[in-house]
């Protein structure tokens, strides 16, 4: 066998299609065309099924005219006819234009990220109508030293953003307590934050993606209070029952009592303004 730049040219188209399918040359673990991989690559090129041997991970990751590029240059070089084979400094060449092709591509998909909500790192969990609020969930129980005093810190740390957020006080409204154990599937303990359908957490990662300088992009898009406090309940989130007059218990005709349907224990509904 006589050795010239012709054969180096063969070799090199192999060695393109070793990377771009992730294989050896030869692959005795197959007893039919798969062997080899020059054939392989040959036949399912002529037949335009050459995606069923290329890598699936690497094929995501490369831009269309790069990948055009680089399979033209690899099949060139497998001619049987060794005149039409491309020269090396043709195929030097062309891999550096895939190459910039790639490098564009590449810059582009950056770019992209970098403008993308910076929420989608975070996991998709909506609260009842959140897919577009900032919800906070509190108590205003200070039984629990820590929680308060979070609850507290959290609520206080929203405001001087001065952004509109809805506070639900599971401690105000038993629904809101159930609602929280239903969409994160197990008990918590409060505060817990959700912008936008996102899951955030605690205080703890509230304030953690504050010292980072990463809290405030995931505000984008939510609105600035701007006319202060709601009018109805002064952003107390809840306001005395109508029906009962905030006693939480109804008298019937007969002189009976019996408890309102419409109010918590404390006689408050939602305010229907803020909700």
């Amino acid at each position: 066998m006589i050795l010239t730049k012709e054969s180096d040219v063969y070799s090199f188209g192999v060695l393109l299609f070793e990377a771009l399918c992730s294989r050896p040359c030869i692959d005795n673990s197959y007893d039919d065309e798969r062997q080899s991989l020059p054939i392989l690559v040959k036949k399912r090129y002529q037949e335009q099924r050459l995606d069923t041997v290329v890598d699936d991970n690497l094929r995501q990751q490369i831009e269309q005219k790069c990948f055009d590029t680089f399979v033209t240059l690899a099949y060139e070089c497998l001619e049987n006819d060794q005149s039409r084979r491309p020269s090396m400094d043709v195929v030097v060449s062309t891999l550096k234009t895939a190459l910039e092709n790639q490098e564009v591509f590449e810059a582009k998909a950056r770019e992209a990220k970098a403008k993308a909500s910076p929420l989608l790192d975070f996991k998709e969990i909506c609260p009842p109508g959140g897919s577009d609020l900032v919800i906070l969930y509190t108590t205003s129980v200070k039984g629990i030293r820590k929680t308060s005093k979070d609850c507290s810190s959290v609520r206080s740390f929203l405001k001087s953003l001065k952004i509109l957020y809805q506070e639900r006080n599971i401690s105000m409204h038993s629904e809101f307590r159930d609602e929280l154990l239903q969409i994160l599937g197990k008990s918590v303990a409060v505060p817990q934050l959700f912008i936008k359908g996102r899951y955030i957490g605690g205080a703890e990662e509230v304030f953690r993606l504050h010292e980072n300088g990463k809290f405030r992009p995931l505000l984008a898009g939510i609105p600035n209070i701007s006319e202060g406090p709601c009018k109805r309940c002064a952003g107390a989130r809840s306001v005395v029952c109508g029906k009962c007059n905030g006693s939480n218990i109804l008298k019937s005709a007969e002189g009976g009592r019996t408890k309102c349907t419409e109010c918590n224990k404390n006689g408050l509904i939602k305010c229907p303004i803020c909700f």
